[in-house]
């Protein structure tokens, strides 16, 4: 289930208009064979026209605010409510507005919405966790090179843990980049954290070790 914006906002007539010849264009797309949506051809076409690589997190911003339920996939209400929530009504307005929002750690408030919109969008249908293979590309999306700890959390994430991950420990992962320094002098261990894992420091540097059982719920 996607993460909802609460969006009141509403486009006049005319940008509605634009709006709707703007979906149109990139909508019903032979390739695709999905009436009525934009399907990941003409998401395509729309990220090739927003000069926008398919790993860039405006990506993900632009999916957030649209609260697009599938990956890859616009329908006109999912289109309709994105448009008028981030008042774009063309790829230029578009273009800037998804820049504009993309702040990452800058920002915490709009940093996680996104974040946690992510867990549900990457699933699998019918499964409760995301995927290891799909949750490590995210998350390399999502913190950019923000985060100097991240290439040791996949390490431990794939080496260690191997498992899908539970939206609990997604969301804790999220707590933990966002408020443990990472130098760990203000993490406590004491109080368990994370409740599947503890960070403990081995020398020449921090790596992440098991010490508990990760505890995570199997597809």
């Amino acid at each position: 289930m996607a993460l909802r914006n609460n969006n009141t906002k509403q486009l006049s007539r005319a940008d509605e208009g634009k709006v709707r010849k703007m979906f149109d264009k990139y909508a019903n797309d032979p390739q695709d064979a999905q009436p009525g949506k934009i399907g990941p051809n003409g998401m395509a076409r729309l990220l090739g026209e927003l000069k926008l690589a398919e790993n860039d997190r405006q990506v993900l911003i632009l999916a957030q605010r649209m609260n697009a339920e599938t990956m890859c996939e616009f329908s006109w209400e999912e289109w309709l409510s994105g448009m008028a929530e981030m008042g774009a009504v063309s790829e230029a307005t578009l273009r800037s507005r998804l820049a504009s929002l993309d702040q990452g750690l800058r920002d915490p408030v709009g940093f996680e919405l996104v974040y946690k919109f992510a867990f549900g969008y990457g699933k699998r249908p019918g499964s409760r966790n995301l995927d290891l293979d799909y949750a490590i590309p995210f998350w390399r999306i999502l913190f950019k090179n923000e985060y100097s700890l991240l290439p040791l959390w996949e390490e431990f994430m794939e080496k260690v843990n191997k498992k899908a991950v539970t939206k609990d420990l997604w969301n804790q992962m999220f707590e933990f980049a966002t408020t443990v320094k990472t130098d760990f002098s203000d993490y406590d261990e004491v109080g368990n954290f994370i409740p599947h894992i503890r960070l403990s420091l081995k020398l020449p540097g921090p790596r992440l070790s098991m010490t508990s059982s990760t505890g995570q719920d199997r597809d």
